[in-house]
């Protein structure tokens, strides 16, 4: 009776962190509303859209490639669309974009806000050894996932990493129940969800890897060697039928998605390429250090040096999240929200690890004096450390409730009658709100440092550019010379007529002094966010 409801006022923890972990994501939710500011959010939205409006199954989206997700947000855009509006989405959506974008996120903020129990579980089952520790564990783990800015800023997107991280999570579960009883109905569902994983990005396919691991673990530990062939079959076969059901066109288009394939694998992306290998994996993990702060760092190579001295097979599913991180860094190309797979890792072991810390300081110092100091010590960094990540998580929601610069500068555009017909526009500008070229190719650069527009555009009247690819270029001035004098000269031919610049969240790994620039940020009372956004006046 004592651990049953020692367990339930634990889940009453977890349940009142999920909340609050989904109360911030659904806020982050009605950032830039109407407009649509993400660079990648119309892959899914317009293209459930698109498939709704041919009354088809088959989504024609080969790059990521977004499959489940599309056929998700369909199924939803059509449902919302004739309770709130009578009418098929695709009718609707011409009228009330920003609308169905919304309920997109909302999409995401499902599956952001089922990972914070759900991590909690795996968390339980991982440490269920560590009986003592296991609750704060799950607590702590549940927080983290909760309160960490960059899950709940990501979790607000109609992108799919968040989706992915939470079959991720659930496969980790699963792997444990195979490895503990031998359910075959666990490792079949762990076949389910790596189809349905693979159609949601690519690179979960690194999953099959993992169950041929523990396939073949299981095997070898209780000498069932017979076993690994016909039950690698099995999965395969289970594998390949979920993605069939989920995304047919993968298979029956396949030249279509040989070309895509091709076209994607690119090795430059602005701003996104050139570290190698082990440049990138540096990146992703110095990216967890600094979205959890310098605290969280000390408590993950605590955790890992008492997982590595403990050595249990519960510890195994993290092997998935280190695979992924690996595999990963081979491409060319690292993006922070590509990471959210391998950050499951570093949350559960920088929650383990303090906790672990912590019970060290209470069972091997033996001078009680010194024990109670050290462990008010380390519940102080925890503290600081946790007040760090709650308070960069308001941020993000104050942020995104903020008017971002490019919606703003549109009421200038309109009063002065900037257009898209008159101007030589950029991406994440009023005039194109998301991805879009740089225009830098538009001009030539003359040989006293000034510049011309090209002949073909010569009939323009304005440019309209953001910071945004300025500060991408600025910051490989080697890589870029050219690019970089064409802003300058830009700066230096044409009168600047309208500039407006936009206040962000300045994110500190160094815990104290992250406190410090979010209350900062608080209190400010700026009323703009996002980059600078500059219009020239190409005819003065």
């Amino acid at each position: 009776m004592k651990n049953f409801m020692s367990e339930k006022r634990t889940w009453i923890m977890i349940v009142f962190i999920t909340l609050g972990g989904g109360i911030l994501r659904t806020l982050c939710c009605f950032w830039g509303y109407p407009c649509q500011l993400h660079p990648d959010e119309h892959t899914i939205v317009d293209s459930a859209i698109e498939m709704l409006s041919r009354h088809s199954w088959e989504s024609y989206v080969y790059n990521r490639p977004d499959q489940f997700e599309i056929k998700c947000c369909s199924v939803l855009f059509q449902i919302f669309s004739f309770l709130r509006y009578r009418i098929p989405a695709y009718e609707a959506f011409e009228l009330h974009p920003g609308a169905f974008y919304v309920v997109a996120r909302f999409y995401t903020v499902f599956w952001g806000c089922a990972l914070i129990p759900f991590g909690a579980l795996l968390a339980g089952k991982m440490f269920k050894k560590e009986e003592r520790l296991q609750a704060p564990i799950q607590i702590l783990t549940a927080g983290l996932f909760a309160f960490s800015y960059i899950f709940v800023q990501h979790s607000a997107y109609a992108t799919p990493d968040i989706v992915l991280t939470f079959f991720f999570v659930v496969i980790a579960y699963e792997s444990l129940n195979y490895l503990e009883n031998g359910s075959m109905k666990a490792l079949y569902f762990i076949a389910v969800l790596t189809g349905i994983a693979i159609t949601i990005k690519y690179p979960a396919a690194v999953i099959t890897l993992y169950i041929a691991y523990i396939v073949i673990y299981r095997a070898v530990t209780f000498k069932q060697h017979r076993v690994i062939v016909p039950v690698g079959f099995q999965c395969a076969g289970i594998i390949l039928i979920t993605m069939f059901i989920t995304a047919p066109n993968l298979f029956t288009d396949i030249h279509t998605l040989i070309g895509i394939f091709e076209r994607e694998a690119r090795t430059a992306h602005l701003g996104a390429d050139g570290l190698g290998l082990f440049g990138n994996m540096n990146y992703y993990f110095t990216t967890a250090v600094n979205s959890f702060g310098y605290v969280s760092a000390i408590c993950f190579f605590c955790g890992l040096a008492h997982l590595i001295r403990s050595h249990r097979k519960e510890y195994l599913p993290l092997l998935l999240n280190a695979g992924y991180w690996m595999i990963l860094s081979i491409l060319p190309l690292h993006w922070l929200r590509w990471g959210f797979p391998m950050y499951i890792a570093y949350v559960l072991i920088a929650a383990a690890g303090f906790l672990f810390l912590f019970e060290q300081c209470r069972t091997h110092i033996k001078n009680r004096f010194a024990a109670s100091g050290i462990r008010f010590a380390v519940a102080t960094a925890g503290i600081i450390g946790m007040t760090s990540i709650l308070l960069t998580s308001v941020s993000i929601v104050v942020h995104s409730l903020k008017e971002d610069t490019r919606v703003h500068a549109m009421e200038y555009c309109a009063a002065n009658d900037i257009t898209v017909d008159n101007s030589i526009y950029e991406g994440y500008t009023p005039l194109h709100t998301a991805v879009r070229k740089p225009q830098h190719d538009c001009f030539v650069l003359e040989e006293d440092g000034s510049v011309t527009v090209v002949p073909e555009l010569a009939d323009k009247e304005y440019l309209v550019i953001s910071s945004s690819y300025k500060k991408r270029y600025a910051a490989k001035p080697e890589l870029y010379p050219a690019e970089n004098m064409i802003y300058q000269g830009i700066e230096n031919t044409y009168p600047l007529i309208y500039s407006v610049s936009g206040k962000g969240i300045n994110h500190k790994a160094n815990d104290l002094k992250n406190i410090r620039e979010q209350i900062k940020y608080l209190l400010s009372g700026e009323s703009l966010t996002g980059n600078s956004i500059y219009i020239y006046d190409l005819k003065p």
